[in-house]
């Protein structure tokens, strides 16, 4: 069980961070700095890839185990 949780908050943060990290380094710079829209947006946008790659290696880790039995 403490497994399952440690992969999901790793690909969380991996998600999370990931996204942000391509974000300042592909569009922050176009983004004048009076918008206020925008800081919410990348929240959000960064919380939902953090959610799916989290999704994701749950999946492939669940996936691997299943495999381990069979064999």
């Amino acid at each position: 069980m403490k497994n399952g949780i440690v992969t999901a908050l790793i690909g969380f943060a991996a998600g999370c961070g990931g996204f942000l990290l391509l974000f300042k380094l592909l569009f922050l710079d176009r983004i004048p700095p009076s918008d206020e829209l925008a800081p919410g947006i990348v929240v959000a946008l960064a919380i939902a890839a953090g959610a799916s790659t989290s999704a994701l290696l749950t999946r492939w880790r669940h996936r691997g185990e299943r495999t381990r039995e069979q064999h």
